[in-house]
């Protein structure tokens, strides 16, 4: 008979789902990853400070506060300089027959001289940006009330392109210039060019020495004087900075050819009309403003098209009859932007809104929308 398998003792687990948690204790210190070190933008007492170390804080929050008193009486102060000003402001004008305004939508003394309750003549100068016009036409009620009593005048179609149509009617007076003191007897220098302007790139310095070379290969007697601009003078251009108006309109009258490379942004060419009464012939970028004044006296390229101001001005160095053509035409269309044109229909405009403006139970220059 077999002997029975000897008995051997198992261990064994119940294996059953549950929760598994395994805690561990260690000691540290919590530090934020990124620290900012935070001010005010103005010196002042602090008066509260609204979390503690250790807040969660959220874009936007307050921290602290500064204690507004200083500020508030700085505040009340400027009010009362502002009222003072605006106070000499209408003192100014209250013996006036006419107030001329300028670019009146400017703050603070042209709104205040506009709303003086003078006789007013008011002028845009400025050729102004897309988001300007926008500006304007976003107030153009605001303008309506504030412009329903004076006679508005730009001095180009560039300046009153961006007016709204309810400020209407505009009377276009260009700048003026003293036609007679561009006359300087000085002798013109064959194959000077000279141009009028800042360094800055809308007004094409750049793309004026991008030409030079070609002008100089088809007329090598060229040379550029820039003035208003300071760089080193370079072979074939001399830059003579800020100059006095006096050394202006010389080296104006000792030039042949005005060249104005502009890129844009302008209102009116004051620079074409002084050049024209100089004696130049004048070469000008294709924009509206230059157009206005140098019309059918002038010549034209395509803006920031340094090949074709080559080609215009080249020619004209190599046909003198042609610069004399232009020369003459300038000298005749000038005339118009001379002071005793300008004055005089400015003068024009004075009588008509002073007579308005002063008759006994007279209406408004400009009737109020609606009536």
């Amino acid at each position: 008979e077999e002997a029975a398998p000897a008995l051997r003792p198992v261990r064994y687990q119940k294996v059953s789902r549950g929760p598994l948690s395994l805690e561990r204790s260690l000691a540290g210190v919590v530090r934020a990853g990124v620290e900012s070190r935070l001010s005010f933008r103005v010196a002042g007492s602090i008066r509260a400070v609204d979390v503690k170390v250790g807040d969660s804080v959220r874009r936007g929050q307050v921290l602290a506060r500064l204690d507004p008193t200083d500020f508030e009486l700085q505040l009340e102060e400027s009010k009362a300089a502002m009222a003072h000003a605006q106070s000499n402001m209408r003192q100014a004008v209250a013996d006036c027959d006419v107030v001329h305004v300028h670019e009146p939508l400017m703050p603070m003394t042209s709104t205040v001289a506009l709303g003086a309750g003078r006789p007013c003549v008011a002028t845009f100068h400025s050729a102004v940006a897309p988001w300007t016009a926008k500006l304007y036409h976003g107030l153009e009620a605001v303008g309506s009330r504030l412009l329903r009593d004076a006679a508005l005048t730009a001095v180009s179609p560039m300046a009153m392109a961006a007016l709204p149509d309810a400020w209407a009617p505009v009377t276009i007076i260009p700048n003026g210039i003293d036609v007679a003191s561009f006359h300087v007897e000085m002798r013109r220098v064959p194959g000077r060019i000279v141009m009028v302007g800042r360094d800055e790139p809308r007004k094409g310095i750049d793309v004026m020495l991008d030409a030079l070379p070609a002008i100089r290969q088809a007329c090598p007697g060229a040379e550029l004087h820039v003035i208003g601009t300071e760089r080193p003078s370079i072979d074939g251009a001399v830059f003579h900075g800020r100059v006095g108006d006096g050394e202006k309109r010389e080296i104006l009258a000792s030039s042949q050819i005005f060249v104005a490379p502009h890129l844009g942004g302008e209102s009116f060419g004051i620079v074409l009309a002084e050049a024209m009464a100089a004696g130049c012939a004048v070469v000008a970028s294709d924009l509206a403003a230059f157009r206005a004044v140098g019309g059918a006296a002038a010549r034209y390229f395509g803006v920031s098209d340094a090949a074709a101001l080559a080609v215009e001005v080249g020619r004209l160095l190599t046909d003198p009859p042609a610069i004399e053509q232009l020369v003459e035409a300038s000298a005749e269309r000038v005339e118009q932007f001379d002071w005793s044109v300008v004055l005089g229909r400015y003068r024009s405009l004075y009588e008509r809104v002073a007579s308005i403006g002063n008759a006994p139970g007279s209406v408004p220059f400009r009737a109020p929308e609606g009536e």
